[in-house]
């Protein structure tokens, strides 16, 4: 789903994403209210709630910070992304955390869990290729964006790796879900470059996963 902005929120959004990849969590609407120059704590809530309603980010039910500003999440999430900067990120599914490194032309390691088994599951990515991962048959469950969805809560839950085909049959037949497929590693890694490759570019159509 492509998202148009106008020039003040797109520029709250990069503000919002660099506050992740710089410190791990979103912005507070004290420093949003500082990096702006606003009146009040109000107004810069004011702004996040227009943002809000493009679905470019998402918040919980009152909670004043930002929960989600994809590919980041404020909560953690079994997708930790460790950049090269050693800042630790969370992202809120699969193919957001493989979109990482190339939003932020980073190395990175992802380290997550398997839906079905919770084992663990380690991918490093280098110069924009994936250079090792285990296990060596992890694939990704993945479902397209619904026309009238909101990524937080109706997509992202349903991308998630799963450590082998096995397992992802296994879950898919316990949770049946319309539209789940897979998809091998080398297809998420394009999927999340394609995703968020341009989105720290405020100039670039701002996307949602």
């Amino acid at each position: 789903m492509k998202v148009m902005l106008s020039e003040k929120l797109a520029e709250l959004h990069q503000f919002i994403l660099q506050t992740f990849a710089n410190t791990g969590h979103s912005p507070s609407l004290a420093e949003i209210q500082q990096q702006f120059s606003l009146d009040t704590e109000q107004e810069a809530n004011q702004w996040v709630a227009d943002m809000e309603y493009t679905k470019v980010i998402h918040r919980t039910p009152g909670d004043l910070l930002v929960t989600h500003a994809y590919p980041f999440s404020n909560e953690k999430t079994r997708y930790k992304v460790i950049l090269a900067s050693g800042v630790q990120v969370h992202a809120m599914c699969a193919i957001d955390a493989l979109g990482i490194p190339f939003m932020l032309d980073t190395n990175a390691m992802i380290e997550s869990e398997c839906l079905h088994c919770q084992g663990s599951i380690q991918i490093s990515i280098k110069n924009s290729d994936i250079v090792n991962h285990s296990p060596e048959n992890l694939l990704i469950g993945y479902v397209p964006m619904g026309c009238c969805s909101t990524p937080a809560t109706d997509q992202c839950p349903l991308i998630n790796f799963f450590c082998s085909q096995a397992h992802f049959n296994h879950w898919t037949k316990n949770n049946p879900t319309q539209g789940v497929k897979f998809l091998n590693l080398e297809q998420g890694l394009e999927q999340g470059k394609r995703i968020f490759a341009s989105m720290m570019n405020p100039m670039a159509e701002n996307r949602t996963s």
